[in-house]
């Protein structure tokens, strides 16, 4: 998935996984658990990393096609492209990967 939004300094762009409406076994799953899944997302692209005061940057400890468990409040900031919604936030809102 290519997006022409770049970045900067330690800001990623983060598609938000859709929340599961069914377990495998077809049995409805009750929106109180869905919105643990909303908190969900994959990484698409990221910034270079934070600038230090001594010039040097923190790289990102996160990579694009992560799956990542960001904290609530964090996607606050969206941008569009090609009818796609993503969620802008920085990476000290990202609280760890998944391993997919």
């Amino acid at each position: 998935m290519t997006v022409t939004f770049k970045p900067t300094e330690d800001s990623l762009l983060v598609l938000p996984l859709k929340p599961k409406e069914t377990s495998i076994g077809g049995i409805l799953i009750p929106a109180s658990a869905q919105d643990q899944e909303k908190n969900k997302g994959t990484v698409i692209v990221t910034g270079p990393g934070r600038m230090m005061e001594d010039g040097s940057r923190l790289p990102m400890t996160v990579y694009e096609g992560d799956i990542v468990y960001f904290s609530r409040f964090s996607a606050s900031e969206t941008y569009e492209e090609g009818g796609v919604t993503y969620s802008l936030m920085r990476l000290a809102d990202i609280r760890g990967t998944i391993n997919a």
